[in-house]
């Protein structure tokens, strides 16, 4: 079901591939390449608002240019992580950053994910 919705998510994409959609805009991107086979899936929910992918998300909403400033966020905590914060908290930086992502793969951000993201931050930059 998520394959199927992500397959939309990458054909929204290529209609508007340097800024996207807009912000909180996915629900409009999905409608626009809605996948008929969704309704042959057998899965009972055939629409979504949300990717369920936070990468593929930001490609969709806010084009190369938002993916590109998301990953550049990203490459910089884990810069701040390898390079600038004391060894023994590398492994505990990391495994925090790496869940983040690894879970980001499979949902959405909310607030509530967007303030544990920004609290990890925080402890990053004061230990």
């Amino acid at each position: 079901n998520r394959l199927i919705a992500w397959k939309s998510a990458l054909g929204a994409f290529s209609e508007h591939p340097v800024l996207g959609w807009g912000f909180e805009n996915f629900r409009y991107a999905f409608d626009a390449r809605y996948e008929p086979t969704l309704l042959r899936s057998g899965f009972s929910e055939t629409y979504w608002d949300k990717p369920h992918n936070i990468f593929l998300e930001m490609l969709v909403t806010s084009g190369v240019l938002g993916l590109g400033l998301f990953l550049a966020v990203i490459i910089m905590a884990f810069y701040i992580v390898l390079r600038l914060s004391p060894r023994d908290f590398r492994p505990y930086g990391l495994g925090l950053l790496l869940a983040y992502l690894i879970q980001g793969m499979v949902t959405f951000d909310t607030f509530g994910s967007y303030l544990m993201l920004f609290i990890v931050f925080a402890f990053l930059h004061n230990y």
